[in-house]
């Protein structure tokens, strides 16, 4: 597969962008804590780090992700998974 792209990765939805729509809900406790931290300044995976969502269902999964998962990632790492 040298040069080729990689079919796992360009066929079907992708699992960041299906579900880059939904916000950060209420429920999230170790987000809002981690973001309340050090009188709102936030900790270090607050500052170091993004929560982002992404759909648990893959490669199952339909163009819009209504139940997303969130993940601590680096900064940048999500969005840069999602094509343009």
């Amino acid at each position: 597969m040298a040069g080729g792209p990689n079919p796992l990765e360009s066929s079907g939805p992708n699992l960041w962008a299906v579900a880059a729509h939904n916000e950060i809900p209420d429920q999230a406790w170790e987000y809002h804590a981690r973001k309340a931290a050090n009188d709102g300044k936030g900790d270090s995976a607050y500052n170091s780090l993004e929560y982002v969502p992404c759909c648990p269902h893959m490669p199952n999964c339909v163009p819009v992700c209504t139940e997303p998962v969130f993940h601590w990632v680096k900064k940048g790492h999500a969005a840069a998974q999602i094509p343009k």
